[in-house]
């Protein structure tokens, strides 16, 4: 079994590694080099980059924040999912966002178990 402290240290690592290729991906947007343009003319999103871009970033630093790292989960896989079904449909490689994505939800898991426990008793209420 994994120690506590080994345990952080594991999460913090698969954790970053999806957090800066996605942040890396980000700033292309934004940046927009040409190929990258020319891809996203291809699949009718070429006038949204930015604003891609800027909620990648958002949505990888909701990730890191204790209190909203589930929400920020679901966003991510909604994201990801999305870029993911763009490329197939263009016959593009995707493996890079299905490692990224798997990443993402194998530090989710090791962070908290819970985020993926259905439980069948009804919540107290606040």
């Amino acid at each position: 079994m994994i120690s506590g402290k080994a345990k952080i240290r594991l999460t913090i690592i698969i954790g970053a590694i999806p957090s800066l290729m996605a942040i890396k991906t980000a700033v292309e947007l934004i940046a927009g080099p040409k190929d990258l343009v020319d891809h996203f003319i291809e699949l009718g999103f070429a006038d949204y980059m930015k604003y891609l871009g800027s909620f990648i970033i958002l949505i990888v630093a909701l990730f890191w924040i204790p209190k909203t790292h589930k929400i920020a989960l679901l966003l991510l896989t909604g994201y990801f999912g999305g870029a993911l079904a763009a490329d197939l449909s263009h016959h593009s490689p995707c493996y890079i966002i299905i490692v990224i994505l798997s990443l993402f939800w194998i530090a989710a898991y090791l962070r908290d178990k819970s985020t993926f426990v259905v439980s069948s008793e009804p919540r107290a209420r606040n």
